[in-house]
């Protein structure tokens, strides 16, 4: 972090000091997945956590949460065009099937982006809101409503992926939940236009 958070870093426009911090953390992304001992993995990942919390804590980035860097994964490779589609969620199961081969145990502030991405995705397809599981055995958890669905546990999915393989594969998933959602409102759609008036 030589190049970020000194003097003369603050007085960039806030564009620039998001600029250089974003390319910081690609940096350290690339060096993921190049190291023999697993351990040298970890220390880059934590690493880059440490430059993701001081640039929030300083406001310089990211400006928005929504901004698809925010959700980037450590160990998915800078060039991964993050567009919240669920075609983008390939690249999650990816990653976590990347994680499984390798045995890679990666950090809860891992998954957590992982997750988040994958709820943002489910948000923008079906018009969910994140809201917090105050009954979750585990304390506090985030999961996404989604309007004629139910609830889903993105954060929870990516963890039984890294579990179960591709028969837990989250792409899939997402697809079957927006799948549903689409059918519950076709058949209320039908039911509507069918009902007898009063």
């Amino acid at each position: 972090m030589s190049r970020i958070f000194t003097k003369s870093f603050f007085r960039l426009s806030p564009n620039d000091q998001a600029a250089v911090v974003d390319a910081e953390i690609r940096d350290l992304e690339s060096c993921l997945g190049r190291h023999l001992n697993p351990d040298d993995d970890r220390k880059v990942e934590n690493q880059i956590e440490r430059v993701r919390q001081r640039a929030v804590e300083h406001g310089v980035w990211p400006k928005q949460k929504h901004d698809p860097v925010f959700f980037r994964p450590k160990l998915m490779p800078p060039e991964v065009e993050l567009d919240f589609s669920l075609e983008s969620l390939k690249y999650v199961d990816d990653v976590l099937e990347n994680m499984r081969k390798r045995k890679h145990e990666p950090t809860p502030e891992c998954m957590s982006y992982l997750g988040q991405y994958v709820g943002e995705v489910l948000i923008r397809q079906t018009g969910g809101r994140w809201i917090t599981d105050d009954q979750a055995k585990m304390g506090d958890c985030k999961i996404v409503e989604i309007p004629d669905f139910g609830y889903a546990n993105p954060i929870g999915k990516c963890w039984k992926r890294l579990s179960n393989g591709a028969t837990d594969g989250v792409q899939f998933y997402c697809r079957v939940v927006v799948g549903m959602q689409e059918r519950t409102r076709k058949e209320k759609a039908e039911q509507a236009s069918t009902a007898i008036p009063d």
